[in-house]
């Protein structure tokens, strides 16, 4: 090959071709190392960056080096740890990029890694395997930059699969987001295999030994059925799936018959396949009659076990549980979990009488679970009442229908079953009700929650007490703690909506209802949650949880046992048992009661239910007792939370309460105000507003009109008008607002009076609520009105200042008078636009005409005789022309808050100050004249986070002033050509 160089096509050397192939095949050495799928010791076996995505009808995949990746459509640019992309999944679309091989052998190591960003812990890496495989990655504790994490699984196949198909993805079923990046899959080695697939067990290993002994028919019979449920994906158990058997354990011979067991597939993967074993008619394997046993990862391996002997301890009935190894036609399958069935045995083990053992029968439920595994996607268990409608069964109904004693306590079990699941009695009616909080308490610390669904509870009828006791089993499915419980414990909080009716009242909630039955389970709770219990529990069955865990190396050498996870869990639940000090409680003060004393309203936030005790003036220390003692419920995901209306007869700095089952008093802090409502007064006016023709007013809905017709009218109904109209006031109207009536209007208003007939809005009683107009979306015009004798509107709590209000209104007012109001402002406008001339303000209680925040022009008024202020404008804008201002209680023109205002011509007299500036406004005086006033001018700062003020007179008339000026230092005043500084 000639490689040219330049146009002169000199050659390169035979060195530098050398170098140049060298570093090509670097390179692609490199490449392939990162992307290449052999199968060779230390190889990366797969690797996806998430980089790159193709779509194929309706599905995208992640492509890498031609393989698909399935679930690209997670692809995210939101964040990404190496080149652009990542995987971002959520509660939505919670699972990624998926590896996949069917090729699994023997003995095989692998590692996978990939790397996680995300807030609160959300998101998972998965392996699962067909052989009852789910293991969940662990931290490295490899960090990166931008808040990256690396996670690291190691799957060990076991030795007894012959092969086997094995996923590896990412998973977040959590609504908080979690982002995936880089996402390698290497196989790392590989254990030499010995002749047989399995570890075989000497004398010195103590585990016994079971040999099934199957003939020809029957266990062809069994790989049938397995096929069957393997493609079906569940095992629906019938009387004819039965097959005959022999079993051996050493020289003991016994006879019997067994079949499949277990639900789902995970029970049948593999070569490990779950078995119901039931001997012949006066025989017994270990004392049992009828035994399961199955593959110890569908129960989490260890953890079944401790919870079963835990239970133990606590005298709460459980079948016995332990380890064997089995042999099926002498072939080794290994190590699997023995079970006792539910027979009398149980009771008569655990010193207690035969009596039935109970369950609502759950066939229901697994004819909906085929259903929904036949048709995908379809949701059904919402829609299927098969809790309600199951039928309540005994163990050996055969032979409890053949014994009369038998039925008749059956009958018996039967209707306390009843009771239990439609509510009709009480638990204490039902239960051994101490035994069902000790129960419930274990369940919690060892997170063993699936024996607590439905169709998974069993329960013994004491024909002693004639009460029902709790059976615990089947705490764990293969991965691990069940997560159909979204809360650290049953009494937490109680939010069961996501359950089918029915079912979440009678199993739980009405338990937490019961303030006996919290106390125990919450005694019970904190018993077992203390460090020193679980040291104690450790110290009696730690040998054997030891020996047990060497016997499960045989063939999952890495496994251990986590002791930490009960502590671990049982300091997460101890903090959340005791309350919260900002969150757990609120109480409010609500104000006086009628007959004395004082009004609380108290709500509950913490996970469990509390007793409200009363309130002090020190933490823990109750100096007036609460009028009732009730349990207020536990906090259920709503809001507000449940309450209680309490009375006291004192009040304090402090509301204690108590949990019942702990000894502690705890204090919150009292809220000194009442508690917020959904409600404003506003809302109730307006919301669901209608209007109608009414004596005082026609309406007319084709125009949009409210026209008030000449006449005079008395009313102590509101007058209120939506938005939308056109309201209208024809001269010669009289409208008299009594006992506290009010007239508000989001519509504008069109007044027009005439001089010998105008238009008067008085208050005969003296009690009106205003009259006020919000928001109206054109101009308002007043023309030859009288408002007199009003108040302001005052109601519930929504308060104003004017006799006559308008709000973000532009007005046009003219030949109007405001008199004799009895409240702040004879005339307030807030942000709006308006003209004023021609009016006359007189008599007021406080200040005649404030505005604030507005643009207006205020021409030929009159104010007289105002209570404070004549005009008071505050951040405005104004103009104001031949208006005079007599006898002010306070200032004559108050100008304020970086207002900025033209005086034309103004006169003011007999007023305590004539023409005020504050707080950086800025006032320019054509003309004014100033009589009889204490001080003429005043110009200062009031308000911290303004400034001085600036008064600024071209010409001016003043007689008869006690003082010519008041101005704060920085404030200044000019008149003519002298300029006055404020010194003081």
């Amino acid at each position: 090959m000639i490689i040219r160089q330049d146009k002169r096509g000199s050659r390169l050397s035979p060195k530098i071709v050398v170098y140049l192939l060298a570093a090509l095949l670097g390179l692609g050495a490199v490449f392939f190392i990162l992307r290449a799928r052999t199968t060779s010791q230390g190889a990366t076996y797969a690797f996806c960056g998430m980089e790159e995505t193709r779509e194929e009808g309706e599905k995208t995949y992640f492509v890498v080096d031609g393989r698909d990746f399935s679930h690209g459509q997670t692809q995210s640019d939101a964040e990404a740890k190496s080149g652009r992309y990542s995987c971002l999944l959520f509660e939505a679309a919670p699972f990624g990029p998926t590896w996949e091989t069917a090729e699994v052998q023997p003995g095989e190591i692998y590692e996978a890694k990939i790397w996680r960003k995300t807030a609160v812990d959300a998101g998972l890496f998965i392996a699962s395997g067909d052989w009852g495989l789910y293991q969940r990655s662990l931290i490295t504790g490899k960090r990166a930059a931008g808040g990256w994490e690396e996670l690291e699984l190691r799957i060990e196949v076991p030795k007894y699969i012959k092969s086997g198909t094995l996923k590896i993805y990412p998973y977040n079923p959590r609504p908080e987001p979690a982002y995936f990046d880089d996402m390698s899959v290497r196989k790392v080695g590989q254990e030499k295999i010995a002749s047989t697939s399995v570890p075989s067990y000497g004398a010195s290993d103590s585990i016994r030994t079971l040999n099934l002994i199957l003939g020809e028919k029957g266990e062809k019979k069994l790989r049938d059925k397995r096929d069957q449920a393997l493609r079906k994906g569940l095992l629906i158990s019938g009387d004819n799936d039965w097959v005959k058997c022999k079993i051996e354990e050493g020289k003991a011979q016994y006879r019997g018959k067994l079949r499949l067991k277990g639900d789902w597939p995970d029970h049948l993967r593999g070569e490990k396949w779950s078995y119901r074993i039931s001997l012949a008619t006066g025989q017994a394997w270990n004392r049992l009659i009828t035994f399961s046993i199955q593959s110890p990862t569908t129960r989490y391996m260890l953890y079944e076990y401790i919870y079963h002997r835990w239970l133990e301890r606590e005298d709460v009935l459980t079948p016995r549980y332990d380890f064997i190894n089995v042999k099926v036609n002498n072939i080794n399958k290994g190590i699997f979990a023995w079970e006792e069935h539910f027979m009398k045995q149980i009771p008569e083990y655990n010193q207690r009488r035969e009596g039935p053992i109970l369950k609502f029968v759950e066939d229901g439920f697994w004819d909906v679970q085929e259903k929904i595994i036949a048709k995908r996607g379809l949701h059904l268990e919402e829609r299927v009442p098969i809790f309600r409608s199951s039928n309540i069964e005994a163990f050996g109904m055969g032979r409890t229908l053949k014994d009369s004693a038998l039925f008749q306590q059956y009958q018996i079990a039967q209707n306390l079953m009843y009771e239990y699941k439609t509510q009709q009695k009480s638990i204490w009616d039902v239960f051994d009700v101490e035994r069902m909080a000790r129960y419930f308490a274990i369940v919690d610390v060892a997170r063993s929650h699936h024996g607590f669904i439905w169709h998974n509870q069993r329960l013994y009828y004491n024909p002693v007490i004639s009460k029902l006791e709790p059976i615990g089993f089947d705490g764990y499915t293969y991965s691990g703690p069940y997560e159909w419980l979204p809360r650290p414990f049953l009494g937490h909080s109680r939010n069961f909506r996501y359950m089918q009716p029915g079912y979440k009242e009678a199993i739980f909630e009405r338990f937490f209802h019961d303030e006996a039955f919290v106390a125990m389970y919450v005694r019970y709770l904190d018993q077992f949650t203390r460090e020193d219990y679980l040291d104690q529990l450790f110290a009696e069955i730690g040998a054997d949880v030891d020996q047990r865990e060497a016997w499960l190396q045989k063939e999952w050498p890495t496994y251990s046992y986590p002791r930490y996870f009960l502590y671990k869990q049982a300091a997460k639940l101890r903090t959340l048992m005791y309350p919260m000090r900002e969150t757990s409680l609120k109480a409010h003060l609500q104000g006086q009661g009628a007959a004395g004393g004082y009004r609380y309203k108290v709500f509950n936030y913490h996970n469990l239910p509390v007793i409200p005790l009363g309130v002090g003036k020190r933490k823990g220390v109750v100096t007036a007792k609460f009028d009732r003692d009730t349990l207020l419920g536990a906090y259920a995901n709503e809001f507000p939370a449940e309450f209680l209306d309490l009375n006291a007869a004192e009040t304090g700095k402090w509301v204690m309460f108590r949990i019942p089952g702990l000894d502690s008093i705890f204090s919150v802090e009292l809220l000194n105000w009442p508690v917020p409502e959904a409600f404003t007064p506003e809302q109730e006016l307006f919301s669901d507003l209608r209007l109608a023709n009414d004596h005082i007013y026609e309406l007319d809905e084709v125009n949009k009109q409210v026209r008030f017709r000449t006449g005079k009218y008395q009313t102590d109904r509101d007058i209120l008008i939506p938005p939308g109209y056109e309201v209208w006031f024809e001269p010669g109207v009289e409208l008299d607002l009594i006992k506290k009536a009010k007239f508000i209007s989001k519509s504008y208003v069109l007044i027009f009076g005439t001089e010998e007939r105008p238009v008067i809005i008085q208050s005969s009683d003296q009690s009106a609520n205003g009259f006020t107009i919000l928001q109206a979306k054109r101009k308002s015009e007043f023309n030859y009105a009288v408002f007199d004798n009003l108040n302001t509107l005052a109601y519930k709590g929504w308060n104003l200042t004017g006799a006559v209000t308008l709000y973000e209104s532009e007005a046009y007012i003219k030949n109007c008078r405001f008199v004799n109001n009895h409240c702040e402002d004879a005339l307030n406008l807030v942000r709006c636009v308006f003209t004023m001339e021609n009016s006359y303000v007189g008599y007021t209680f406080a200040d005649g005409f404030d505005a604030d925040f507005c643009n207006g022009r205020v021409n030929n008024c009159f104010f007289y005789k105002t209570g404070n202020d004549g005009m008071d404008f505050s951040g405005s804008t104004m103009t104001i022309t031949d208006c005079e201002v007599d006898q002010a209680g306070d200032k004559g023109i108050s100008l304020g808050e970086e207002s900025t205002v033209t005086v034309k011509s103004a006169k003011i007299s007999n007023s305590v100050m004539g023409l005020v500036a504050k707080d950086l406004t800025s006032v320019k005086v054509d003309f004014v004249e100033l009589y009889g006033n204490q001080t003429a001018f005043a110009a200062y700062q009031k308000k911290p986070e303004y400034g001085p003020a600036t008064i600024t007179v071209k010409k001016s008339k003043l007689e008869g002033n006690e003082e010519m000026y008041l101005l704060q230092q920085g404030s200044e005043l000019k008149i003519g050509d002298k300029v006055i500084k404020g010194k003081r």
